[in-house]
This record gives C-alpha cells, structure tokens and sequence, in this order.
C-alpha cells in the first residue's frame, strides 16, 4: 500500500469516529434550547429584581428630596395655591408652566416645586422607572408629549385637610383645600408618601395585583400589593372612583397599611 493510500484510511477511519451525525446533532441542538428555556425565566427574574432595586433606590432619594423641602418650608409637604404656575422645564432652560385651580395636578407635577431642592437636571432621571421614550439630556420630556411627569406619583391625601376624606361631606368642603404638615403624619410608617404609577419595568400585560414600587412617610422604600392596602375613601371634591394611596381615609392621617 503506497503512502499516500495509508494517509487515506487513517483520515476516513480519523473520520468516522470523530464526526457528528444528524441524530447527534438535532439531539445537541434541542438539549440547548431546553436548557435556554429553563435560563429564560430566571435571567428575566434577576433583570427585574435589578430593576426593582434600581426604581426603590430612586424613590428613596425622591424621599430625602421631599425631606429637605418640609425643612425649607417650616415642615410643610409640598403644596401649590390654587393657579400658582407649575414649571414644567427648569427655569433655565425654558419656562414653560402650567397653572391649575385644584392642588391634585400636582400629584404628577410635585417635581415643579423642587427646581431648586432638588434640580431636574441632576435628579429627574432617578425618578423615573424607565429612560426608553426620554431624551437623555432632557428626561423630563416625554415622546409622549408631556413634560415633567415623573413616573412616582403624590398622594392627593397630602394636598387637603383630612376632613376632605371623612365619613360624611363637609358643608364647605373648599375650605379644606390647603397645605398639610410632616408632624400632622400620625402613622408614617403606614402612609404612602410616593408610588411608582407606571411599573414599566414589569412584563406587559399587566397580571391583577402586581406589585408596585411604594415610598412610605417614614423614607422605607419597598415593594407592595395594592391589593394590601386599606381601601379608599371618597374625596368631597371629586366625583371620580376613589383611588388606593391618593384617597386615604382621614386623609393624612390615616393609614395605607
């Protein structure tokens, strides 16, 4: 047998015993996609918990922020008098505003009142859950047209007095609109003082009762079902459902948990 023909069966033998079939190799490829498949919910599991993490630590900082505006505003929480404008750009950029003759537009416009606690440009992006429709150099706009909504919301329960969410309606119950006090906060480990409104970091459709990030008088931040919390009131003031955290029984007062 000459050389070359020697060469030729120990790579063909080399061959057989080294090359994959088709059966081994469909078999290889569905024990990775089983496997993939277990990893998905996990990895997806992990990305949320980083989120969660990421969107509890901005409503903290929201926190400290709300903070230092009672103690530049002799312990008041923040309030707006009735068309008093709302700037809803920093007032060195732009200065455009909004004005309104009922405090609860604040509840998504609080960030209006901290331009100087807390400036937008250093802080607006911790408080929002998701960056995917912002600009970067100006997260307070959204591609959805609106400007200085953040994605945590302010209970309208801290913009009247407790009497607008009592048993029965006040004879005047306009009277009440005004600003509420830190220390009038009986229970602030149990009172929403912030909660993420849009979720965005949760999988779409949403499922019944998912959990929301909730910021709590006190400044604890965590994860909560609203489905724990004590049920809502009706505001005198307004004739839509009331709403879990924003119509608090006895308003300020009261408790969420």
């Amino acid at each position: 047998m000459t050389e070359a023909a020697r060469k030729g069966c120990h790579f063909m033998r080399y061959s057989r015993l080294h090359a994959f079939t088709l059966i081994e190799l469909l078999v290889s490829i569905a024990v990775i996609a089983i496997l993939l498949g277990l990893a998905a919910p996990a990895l997806r599991s992990v990305r949320e918990s980083a989120t969660e993490i990421r969107v509890l630590a901005g409503l903290r900082d929201a926190g400290v922020s709300f903070t230092q505006y009672a103690q530049s505003y002799q312990g008041y929480n923040p309030w707006a008098a009735s068309f008093e404008p709302l700037y809803v750009e920093p007032p060195e950029i732009a200065s455009g505003y909004i004005s309104t003759n009922l405090p609860w537009q604040l509840s998504s416009h609080w960030p209006c009142l901290f331009h100087e606690i807390a400036p937008w440009v250093t802080h607006f992006r911790s408080w929002l859950t998701s960056l995917d429709d912002r600009d970067p150099q100006r997260p307070w706009v959204s591609d959805a047209g609106g400007s200085g909504v953040p994605s945590f919301h302010y209970p309208r329960s801290f913009l009247a007095r407790p009497g607008i969410w009592g048993r029965g309606a006040p004879a005047d119950p306009e009277r009440l609109i005004a600003a509420t006090r830190i220390d009038e906060v009986v229970f602030p480990a149990n009172k929403a003082l912030l909660f993420d409104a849009t979720r965005a970091y949760i999988r779409r459709p949403l499922k019944p009762d998912e959990p929301r990030a909730v910021l709590a008088a006190d400044g604890a931040a965590s994860m909560r079902r609203d489905s724990a919390a004590h049920g809502p009131v009706q505001n005198w003031l307004l004739s839509p459902s009331p709403a879990v955290y924003h119509d608090t029984a006895n308003g300020v007062r009261g408790r969420d948990f």
